[in-house]
């Protein structure tokens, strides 16, 4: 299920449409700040708004995609969900990369970190439980 935005509120998800749109069947919230297209980027306080409704729902996962958190204005500081509520750590994988932060055009690097629940302490984190599962099938190590 898609929760609306609009441009009343600058595009950004409001905590009571999040909160209407999560179901039991809710497996991610994919969270894109700085957006693309529209610029939109959420403050601490917006952030923790919404990280207490993803508290309430812990089968609910995040995704953040945080590819354009060096590209912001003025005195606006970037803060990912993990950094509002730690509570979030074991279930939320964060994607970035370096093109856009550092003007690398045409260069698709791109990373994603997250709890790898199958290798715990592995020194590792590569996604979801079924992620890590996978690379293991695949006989993929960290290197250390």
């Amino acid at each position: 299920m898609f929760a609306p935005t609009t441009m009343e509120h600058s595009f950004k998800l409001q905590p009571a449409d999040l909160e209407r749109a999560i179901t039991p069947r809710t497996k991610w919230l994919v969270l894109n700040s700085p957006s693309n297209p529209s610029g939109a980027a959420y403050t601490r306080d917006e952030l923790k708004a919404l990280t207490d409704v993803l508290m309430r729902h812990p089968h609910v996962w995040v995704l953040t995609d945080d590819m354009y958190e060096h590209l912001v204005y003025g005195d606006f500081v970037f803060t990912t969900p993990v950094q509002i509520e730690p509570g979030l750590m074991d279930r939320t994988l964060t994607m970035n990369g370096v093109s856009k932060a550092y003007a690398m055009t045409g260069w698709r690097i791109g990373y994603a970190a997250g709890p790898d629940k199958a290798h715990q302490g592995d020194g590792y984190g590569a996604g979801p439980a079924d992620v890590g599962a996978a690379r293991s099938r695949n006989g993929l190590r960290s290197r250390r």
